[in-house]
């Protein structure tokens, strides 16, 4: 009789501890479910009564589209390439890098060329010639960086670019690039779903010991 009323006590024990574990367990999987169909099915599944595809993979052609307007004009653009080369400090590095060539071309390489050139100018008048190509240098370089970059502004699309390139991506590599991105965000949800349904179940099982105890 002791053994049965055991048995009974220990039922009763594992029938109250189902409802905060099964609720949990739905909660976990649904969560799980969900972050899994924002990638799967890849491709467009009929399910007879209706159709259905993972979230990313419809939308990438969309979420490609929004990136490459969202990297255009918030996070990279022309404009802003321009802004970072067309200033002091920048010129002033192209300068040094154009001072050093031309001290090549003056004292190495058009004398090697023109071997004459030694009889009829001095160091003096290379140092002259130079000071005199440096300083109109340093009054053409932002124009022609300003120049060189619109340039380039008018050939590259850089929202088109963008866009292409994630268009293009596999679904394998946007699923890749996404959990690398936001893994700890769909296991969080996932935790989410799983505590959520520890408390409904706690609830539910408050609940009907409420009821046992009125009754």
């Amino acid at each position: 009789m002791i053994h049965f009323l055991t048995l009974v006590s220990f039922v009763d024990i594992l029938f109250y501890l189902s409802f905060p574990v099964v609720a949990g367990v739905v909660g976990w999987l649904t969560n799980w479910l969900a972050v899994k169909m924002l990638f799967n099915p890849r491709e467009e599944k009929d399910f007879i009564l209706f159709k259905f595809q993972g979230v990313f993979p419809k939308r990438q052609r969309a979420l490609a589209e929004k990136l490459g307007v969202v990297v255009a004009t918030e996070l990279f653009s022309i404009d802003d390439i321009k802004e970072n080369l067309i200033n002091e400090d920048e010129i002033e590095h192209i300068i040094s890098r154009m001072e050093t060539q031309v001290d090549d071309f003056l004292n190495i390489k058009m004398p090697q060329r023109h071997p004459w050139i030694n009889f009829f100018t001095s160091s003096k008048t290379k140092l002259t010639l130079k000071n005199e190509i440096m300083a109109e240098m340093r009054i053409l370089a932002p124009d022609v960086v300003n120049e060189y970059m619109n340039n380039i502004g008018h050939r590259i699309d850089i929202q088109k670019t963008v866009s292409d390139k994630v268009t293009s991506f596999s679904a394998e590599k946007m699923e890749a690039i996404l959990h690398g991105i936001l893994d700890k965000e769909f296991k969080f949800i996932e935790l989410v779903g799983l505590v959520l349904g520890v408390i409904i179940g706690l609830v539910q099982l408050g609940f009907l010991l409420l009821k046992e105890s009125l009754t």
